[in-house]
């Protein structure tokens, strides 16, 4: 690395840093919210090493899902930090950070841009969804370990997708992680060998993954579902969703996630937000001739990740949290907003400045529906009571953690 681009990689960092400072930095008061009770509470070994044999949380509150390292993650933060939620939260920030950093190498190396690069980063901190997803809450935790490890995988791919075959059992192994840890980073397969597939044909600089390699990823897939299915004795869970919910979650997942509605009664700023969306589609779609064939590729890669992720999501009786979607919408973003500004820096040498004024708009309603998401797991939050009220009645909770939840709750309400 030179030494101009040592420190224009430091300056990226600076300005990611702040941002989640900016962003997250009050959610170190936040203290524990909802599913944080029932992540970290005393487990002993035995259910700790069960897991990897059953569910992952065996007469807690939550549905059947095979997770065994989102369990041990958790108990190893518990043993840690116990109920410490400043040092919780700021894993959790810490943990954010280097996910966006991560994001940021993968865009720059598709892109050749270190621009690109960190506007990916900053649009993964920025999304509205990122709160609820990654962020606000602790037991998110184990979303953002699915998310390291995702990326971790995405990066390797790079590193090995220009050889003929070899280096996918790099690839399917940190997936192999992921999976342990959340199971809709399987998606990751299809959406890596469909990326190869569109960067072969849009780009020309590799060739498309050869039959062997997708049968051996298809028989991996295979062997963990049914690996899963007999652990967990069925396939777990929140069930299949009904015959009037399945259209609400086909549409759901990529609404949330490239419309940006997640908070559509925090006046108007989620409806400003999709409509700054629509107007970049609109542009990104005219000045696609003026576009490199790697921000083309890049964003189809984005659309194609959407699409993808949100399979299983159809397949569930309802979805939130949809972090693969969150990234699949920063990728799109990220390569719309480089095609746009191939086409004015085209025709111009200068970028105009009512467009950079847009941008910047775009990104403050951006920035405001993010916060208001935050908002809503502040301490005295109404839906932070609501979810109080919840965990309050859940027979796990240990007297002493019932008793200060009970207190805090009454505070509130004084």
């Amino acid at each position: 690395m030179t030494s101009s681009r040592r420190a224009r990689a430091l300056v990226h960092l600076g300005v990611l840093v702040l941002l989640t400072a900016g962003l997250y930095g009050r959610t170190l008061a936040y203290g524990l919210v909802w599913d944080d009770y029932a992540a970290l509470r005393t487990r002993p070994l035995r259910a700790v090493l069960g897991a990897w044999t059953g569910p992952w949380d065996p007469g807690g509150v939550w549905p059947d899902f095979y997770r065994p390292l989102s369990i041990a993650i958790y108990d190893a933060a518990f043993r840690l930090f116990g109920h410490n939620s400043l040092a919780l939260h700021a894993l959790t920030l810490i943990a954010l950070l280097i996910a966006a950093w991560m994001l940021r190498a993968f865009v720059r190396r598709e892109t050749a841009s270190d621009t690109l690069g960190l506007v990916a980063a900053a649009l993964l901190l920025l999304h509205p969804e990122t709160p609820s997803s990654l962020a606000a809450w602790i037991s998110q935790l184990f979303h953002l370990a699915a998310l390291i490890a995702g990326l971790t995988a995405m990066l390797v791919w790079q590193r090995i997708r220009l050889r003929s075959g070899t280096g996918w059992g790099a690839v399917i192994a940190v997936l192999s992680l992921g999976v342990l840890i959340k199971e809709d980073v399987l998606m990751l397969a299809p959406t890596l060998l469909t990326w190869q597939v569109i960067r072969a044909r849009i780009v020309g600089d590799m060739a498309a993954p050869s039959r062997m390699i997708v049968i051996s990823i298809a028989g991996w897939a295979a062997g963990y579902a049914l690996w899963r299915t007999m652990a967990l004795g069925a396939i777990g869970g929140y069930g299949w969703p009904s015959l009037a919910r399945l259209p609400l979650n086909v549409i759901g997942g990529p609404l949330f996630a490239f419309g940006l509605q997640w908070i559509p009664s925090a006046h108007g700023i989620s409806a400003a937000a999709g409509a700054g969306v629509a107007v970049l589609a609109v542009l990104a779609w005219r000045n696609r001739h003026h576009a490199a064939p790697s921000l083309i590729s890049l964003a189809l890669c984005g659309l194609a990740m959407g699409l993808i992720a949100n399979l299983p999501l159809m397949l569930i009786s309802g979805h939130t949290r949809l972090y693969l979607l969150i990234v699949a919408a920063a990728l799109t973003f990220t390569a719309a907003l480089g095609m746009v500004a191939a086409a004015f820096t085209a025709a111009r040498p200068a970028f105009p400045f009512t467009a950079t004024l847009g941008v910047v708009l775009w990104a403050a309603t951006l920035a405001a529906a993010n916060w208001a998401n935050t908002n809503t797991f502040a301490p005295c939050a109404p839906e932070t009571l609501q979810r109080d009220a919840e965990v309050l009645s859940w027979e796990i909770l240990p007297n002493d953690v019932r008793a200060r939840l009970s207190a805090k709750v009454a505070a509130c309400e004084r």
